[in-house]
């Protein structure tokens, strides 16, 4: 309440409730904490985690929280917010500890991620400034562009507003070293896994992104953009017969 209070009336949290909420933070068991906890965790982690002392906290938080996932005793979907408060705060300090383990901590952290999206359909990773998250990748450019490339929206849309390519998917295409490799990242996110209506309509309104003259005209793309279009149209073409014959059927067995 107090930090609602704070944030009502546009004032920076005093010295007292910020250390407060590092401590509260500190204590925190992930397997014991409830999810109608998640709001509040949410907001103390942003209020509370800010500067160079946050930085090292996040990481700390952000390490406990993974090892718990390893380990099945936490669900990090569970904490979604707060998660994501983590990495919106601190955003180099977090991916650090999410990503700078070995292969199997990496693995591990990327299939959290993928949970929450899943399950939540919340990306932990959008509050991430572009800025932000091209200077991690620049530290170690040809591993790390292609993981985020793995982990991020790469389009966004809805019934109203045709998909389009996200800011952050452009930026990684236009710095990664290997834009190949960061636009294959991209290749799941044109799979369909639910849907409502025709699964050839869905499927259809996918192969715009390919004509985008940004990424069709990309020497480095230009090949296989062309190929995963060439597919895409045949997919679509060959779901629309099916779900013709299907239709034609069903209207027949009522006649």
């Amino acid at each position: 309440m107090r930090l609602h209070g704070d944030h009502t009336a546009k004032r920076e949290p005093s010295p007292e409730v910020i250390e407060t909420g590092r401590e509260l933070l500190r204590r925190l068991d992930f397997a014991a904490s409830a999810r109608r906890d998640d709001h509040n965790l949410n907001m103390i982690a942003r209020a509370s985690l800010k500067g160079d002392e946050g930085a090292s906290l996040v990481g700390e938080f952000c390490r406990k929280l993974m090892k718990g996932t390893a380990d099945y005793h936490v669900r990090a979907y569970h904490h979604h917010d707060l998660f994501a408060a983590l990495i919106r705060t601190q955003p180099i300090a977090a991916l650090d500890a999410l990503f700078g383990g070995d292969s199997k901590a990496k693995k591990n952290a990327i299939r959290v991620i993928n949970d929450i999206v899943r399950l939540v359909e919340k990306n932990p990773l959008s509050g991430i400034p572009d800025d932000s998250l091209l200077e991690w990748c620049e530290r170690n450019a040809a591993v790390r562009y292609p993981i985020m490339a793995s982990l991020i929206t790469p389009f966004s849309g809805d019934e109203k507003t045709p998909l389009q390519w996200t800011g952050t998917a452009r930026q990684l295409l236009k710095q990664a070293p290997d834009r190949l490799a960061v636009f294959k990242e991209f290749m799941p996110n044109f799979h369909t896994t639910s849907w409502s209506g025709s699964l050839a309509s869905h499927m259809e309104t996918k192969l715009p992104l390919l004509d985008d003259p940004e990424i069709r005209d990309d020497s480095a793309l230009a090949s296989f953009v062309a190929q995963t279009r060439a597919r895409l149209k045949r997919d679509v073409e060959s779901q629309r017969r099916i779900e013709t014959e299907r239709d034609r059927q069903r209207d027949e067995s009522f006649e």
